[in-house]
C-alpha cells in the first residue's frame, strides 16, 4: 500500500488500495456510499419540489420557510456530495484533479456550506 501526503489547504492521506485487497466488505461500503448519495439527493429534491409546489397552502405555517431553506440546503450539500465526492471515491477522477487547488476548493466549500447551514461554528 502506497502512501501519498497532498499539501493544500486540507492536509490528508490518499491511500491506494490494490485490487488484491478490495475484497466484499470494500465494495459493500462503497456501494452504500453511493446509494444513501443517490436516495439522498433523490428525496431531498422531492421534498424541495413539494415545498414548492404546496407553497400557497403552508406559507402561513409559523415553520414552513426554515424548513424550505433546510431543505434546499440539505438539496445543495447532498447534490454536491453526488457530483464530486461520489466520483472521486469511485476514481473516475484522475490523480491530478483530485489534488488540484480547483477541487480542494469545491471541498472547502461543501464544508463551509454545511458549517453555515448548520451553524456549527
Amino acid at each position: 500500500m502506497s502512501i501519498a501526503v497532498v499539501e493544500g489547504p486540507i492536509r490528508e492521506l490518499l491511500l491506494e488500495i490494490p485490487d488484491s485487497e478490495k475484497h466484499g466488505l470494500y465494495y459493500s461500503v462503497v456501494s452504500l456510499f453511493v446509494v444513501s448519495t443517490v436516495v439522498a439527493t433523490i428525496l431531498t429534491l422531492s421534498f424541495l419540489v413539494l415545498s414548492i409546489l404546496l407553497w400557497r397552502n403552508f406559507k402561513s405555517m409559523r415553520f414552513f420557510w426554515f424548513l424550505t431553506q433546510l431543505t434546499t440546503s440539505a438539496f445543495i450539500i447532498s447534490a454536491s456530495n453526488l457530483f464530486i465526492n461520489i466520483p472521486a471515491a469511485l476514481s473516475l477522477f484522475s490523480k491530478e484533479v483530485t489534488q488540484s487547488q480547483l477541487f480542494f476548493f469545491l471541498i472547502l466549500l461543501i464544508f463551509v456550506i454545511i458549517l453555515y447551514f448548520f451553524r456549527i461554528w
